[in-house]
């Protein structure tokens, strides 16, 4: 009896170790393209020479971001959201035609 729940609680482990393995990848995937999409550009440059155009473009980023942790939490989508074109921070909430 004992043995069957070992070997149960073996696998649950080993299940959840492997869900962390592929939330790892993942996050170092998210981190790669993130360091693509920013090394493009110098902000710093940038920041100081248009201080407005950079302030607009993180407080959007922000904003889609936080909308991004909202939905992953559970909040339902609106009817903007789920016609519209996807959350480019995250898009893979979005179903792709």
């Amino acid at each position: 009896m004992f043995s069957s729940l070992k070997i149960g609680l073996v696998l649950v482990m080993m299940a959840g170790a492997g869900g962390g393995y592929l939330y790892v990848q993942k996050l170092q995937k998210d981190k790669e393209d993130l360091s693509k999409r920013l090394g493009k550009h110098d902000i710093g440059n940038l920041a100081e020479n248009k201080p407005k155009l950079v302030e607009r473009i993180i407080n959007g980023a922000s904003k889609s971001a936080a909308r991004c942790v909202e939905i992953a939490s559970g909040s339902p989508m609106t009817e903007e959201e789920l016609n519209g074109t996807p959350n480019r921070e995250c898009p893979g909430f979005w179903a792709t035609p």
